[in-house]
């Protein structure tokens, strides 16, 4: 039996205009994104973030992936300075066929010393 391998991508970003408070200014971590980092690891007035994945299958229960993202908080200047790599693995197990259903099992790392582990019920996009 064939599996289908499936690349997936995407770009998120979040800008804000004016005075943000701080516990609402754009993050890591936040709707999934940048795995890799911990929620709130960097925090500013814009974001932006662009994740590639690879997913592939061992069983009609099991499967895997491999992914890498990049993502950049703007500094109070406005400018996207410096940019924070990612990659990871990943393994993807199907509790239910009927609504494709997985559990989704990632660890990624990131640049100076950033790692994550993540158990989640649902894909990352």
């Amino acid at each position: 039996m064939r599996f289908p391998q499936v690349i997936a991508g995407r770009v998120y970003s979040e800008f804000t205009f004016g005075d943000v408070p701080y516990w609402d200014a754009p993050q890591t971590g936040i709707s999934r994104t940048s795995r890799g980092y911990v929620l709130a690891r960097y925090r500013g007035q814009n974001y932006i973030t662009t994740e590639l994945e690879y997913r592939s299958q061992l069983s009609s229960r099991i499967g895997y992936t491999a992914f890498a993202n990049i993502h950049s908080i703007a500094e109070e200047n406005g400018n996207f300075n410096y940019w924070n790599p990612a990659g990871g693995l990943g393994l993807r197990l199907m509790f239910n066929r009927e609504e494709r259903v997985n559990v989704r099992i990632d660890y990624a790392v990131g640049v100076e010393g950033n790692t994550g582990l993540y158990v989640v019920i649902t894909e990352a996009f």
